[in-house]
């Protein structure tokens, strides 16, 4: 069954995630942004959630993608097309709270796919670059 609809021609949603409780969606949403003569004008990049009974959608974190969730946390990657520096980022469910807990200090310039661990107390991710410097 569908659950989610496009909004716009092109915009894609990655990254689905169940919430803890099954009531919803957690989603990372990209679409182009053009003028009214079919110019483009920028990119949306969010993390965003869909309830299910309601059928709404809305932004939890601009200028974000990758989410990942687990019990009282969501982690996220701020977008490399908004930010030239990554960082990893974790929050509270609703994207609220937000600390960081890697950038471009570390010397990552990728920062991809954070994933919880089952019990939700561990966060691994892919990253490039340098590594973290001594």
């Amino acid at each position: 069954r569908l659950l989610l609809e496009h909004d716009k021609a092109g915009a894609m949603f990655n990254r689905p995630s169940w919430t803890p409780d099954g009531a919803a969606l957690v989603y990372g949403y990209s679409a182009r942004v053009t003028d009214n003569g079919g110019k483009f004008t920028a990119t949306i990049v969010q993390v965003e959630r869909f309830d299910l009974a309601s059928g709404r959608r809305a932004a939890l974190v601009a200028d974000a993608e990758e989410p990942a969730l687990a019990p009282g946390a969501l982690a996220y990657v701020l977008s490399p097309t908004k930010s030239s520096i990554p960082e990893l980022r974790i929050a509270d469910p609703d994207g609220q709270g937000a600390r960081k807990l890697v950038g471009g200090e570390q010397g990552f310039t990728v920062i991809n796919a954070p994933r919880f661990s089952p019990d939700g107390t561990t966060l691994v991710f892919t990253a490039a670059g340098e590594g973290p410097r001594a």
